[in-house]
Formats: C-alpha cells, sequence, structure tokens
C-alpha cells in the first residue's frame, strides 16, 4: 500500500507533479487579464488611462459647442426683441398720429363747406342793415333775422367762431384784414370801421375780418391818379 504524502494536497504521492501544476494554474488565473492577455499592465493599462482622456476632451468640445450655440441664442433674443420694441413703438405712433388725423378730420370737416357759406352770412348781414318803414317788408325782415340767427346758433354747435371787431380795437393781423386806412391824428392801427365779419373754425381761420385802420398819413389815390396822367 501506497504511502499518502501528507504535503500533497490533493492527495497524491508524486505531490511534485500535480500541486505544483495546480499552483501554477492559480497562479495564472490570478494574473490572467480581462482580455486574454496574462500580462495586463501593459494592455488594460494602457486602455483605461487612454478612454477618460478621449471623453474629456469630446465632453469639453461638445461643452464648448453648446456655450456657442447659447451665446447665438441669446444675441438673435436680443435683436429681436429690440427689434419688437421698436415695431411697437413704431405701430405706437403710427395709432397715434391715426387718431390724430381722424379726429382732425371730424373735427375740421366743416371748414371747406363754412368757407362757401360765408357769402350767405355777409348777404344776410346786408339784407338785415336794411331799414324799411313797410310793414310787408320788416316781416321779411323778421324771417330773415330767425333764419338767420338759427343758421349762427347750428354753426357755433359745430366750432364756428364770428370774429366782430369793435371800433378802436386794436388791428389784429392774426384775424383781421386791413382793405383801407383811414386818416386820424390819433394812435395809429386801431379799427375804423367793420366792413365784414371773419369766422373761424376751431382754431382754422376760414375767414379774416375786413376793416378800416387808423394812419396819420393816407395817400390819395384821386391825386396819384391825376399825377400819373398828366405826366403822361
Amino acid at each position: 500500500m501506497e504511502e499518502h504524502n501528507e504535503h500533497c494536497c490533493c492527495h497524491h504521492h508524486e505531490d511534485d507533479e500535480c500541486c505544483k501544476n495546480e499552483e501554477n494554474e492559480s497562479v495564472v488565473q490570478e494574473h490572467e487579464c480581462c482580455c486574454g492577455h496574462h500580462d495586463h499592465e501593459g494592455c488594460c493599462q494602457k486602455e483605461e488611462n487612454d478612454e477618460p482622456i478621449d471623453m474629456k476632451a469630446s465632453y469639453k468640445r461638445k461643452l464648448a459647442k453648446k456655450d456657442d450655440e447659447i451665446a447665438k441664442l441669446k444675441e438673435d433674443v436680443e435683436h429681436w426683441k429690440n427689434e419688437y420694441y421698436r415695431v411697437y413703438a413704431d405701430m405706437a405712433n403710427l395709432r397715434k398720429d391715426i387718431q390724430k388725423d381722424h379726429s382732425e378730420a371730424i373735427k375740421y370737416r366743416l371748414e371747406g363747406f363754412i368757407s362757401d357759406l360765408v357769402s350767405v352770412l355777409d348777404s344776410f348781414e346786408i339784407a338785415l342793415k336794411y331799414e324799411s318803414k313797410s310793414e310787408e317788408t320788416k316781416n321779411f325782415l323778421m324771417g330773415f333775422q330767425f333764419v338767420y340767427s338759427n343758421l349762427l346758433n347750428i354753426l357755433s354747435n359745430e366750432g364756428v367762431q364770428i370774429i366782430e371787431p369793435k371800433l378802436d380795437d386794436k388791428f389784429d393781423e392774426k384775424v383781421m384784414q386791413a382793405v383801407e386806412k383811414v386818416q386820424d391824428d390819433g394812435e395809429e392801427n386801431l379799427v375804423k370801421q367793420v366792413n365784414l365779419k371773419g369766422y373761424k373754425l376751431h382754431d382754422h381761420l376760414v375767414r379774416p375780418a375786413m376793416v378800416k385802420v387808423s394812419a396819420h398819413e393816407v395817400e390819395n389815390k384821386e391825386e396819384n391818379n391825376d399825377e400819373s396822367q398828366s405826366d403822361k
């Protein structure tokens, strides 16, 4: 019967041949690399070191690209925001201008009509200055006065103002027109006679009042005409 060598791990007598192989295999397993190589320090260590470096560079490039895109988007947002505010301001100004023009058109819509009506008002003025002793004519004049008063009330409701200077009022070239100068030793440029009344529509002058004004020296048109004819 063979004697068992107590130093052999597999209970064989030839422990040099069996246990030695098992020890070698265990050593090989301990040093075997994940990629199938025994010398893992030369292959896996290189891959482990190379992969993080490439990933970090890739992340940096992607982040830089995203930062550029974000900066570009911010510029676009700021640009279109400014464009929106500019267009909004232009539209607000345009809306105000349109509203103003519309209001002005409504306010002064009767200006042309009143300008044509002035001659009719002048005719009423001339007719009402006539003094008649006939009862029939007086009745006609009373009717004219009634129509004329109603017409003036309607025009007043539409914003028409009558310019009727008084005697010795200071001449105002803004609302008056001097049709003749009258010899007067007193103050010059005073109203001495009102030939025709003037009319305004709100702030617009439809027709100035036609007046005669005072002056220290007045040219005699008849004398000038005689002198011119004698020279001929």
